[in-house]
């Protein structure tokens, strides 16, 4: 995994990455180490519920079409506790229309990208939102 330019490996920015699709989250694994970040994985919402009882990430990125849960129904669940309301979340659709967008942004969303996404877009997207949310080694 490399760090971020002038940040030592343990305290890279965070990233859970909610997905299901294997492929999809290996490459957005790779893509997000490559750019500096330290990445944790989970394929469903319950999933990630459960992984925020002990990480503190810097950003999620959250696919919308998940099994059982879905990534609105997570986001919603989210922005009630209060814990995690402030918590920068980027929603991911192979559908990013205007209206998904519109959707993300009345959802308290900090950002969208669509699948199949551009690495560097992805990269800067994600950078923008951990940006704005201060980290705190040791958690």
């Amino acid at each position: 995994m490399l760090a971020v330019v002038g940040k030592p490996r343990d305290q890279a920015a965070m990233v859970l990455v909610v997905e299901d699709d294997p492929g999809i989250q290996i490459t957005v694994r790779l893509s997000l180490e490559v750019g500096g970040f330290a990445v944790t994985v989970v394929s469903s919402a319950e999933e990630a519920l459960a992984t925020l009882d002990g990480l503190e990430p810097a950003a999620i990125l959250l696919d919308i079409s998940l099994p059982g849960m879905d990534g609105w129904a997570f986001l919603e669940r989210l922005r009630a506790d209060g814990r995690l309301e402030e918590l920068g979340v980027i929603v991911m659709s192979a559908h990013v229309s205007h209206e998904i967008a519109a959707q993300a942004d009345a959802a308290g969303a900090a950002g969208h990208v669509s699948k199949p996404f551009d690495v560097d877009e992805l990269i800067e997207t994600v950078g923008r939102v951990a940006a704005q949310r201060p980290m705190h080694p040791g958690r």
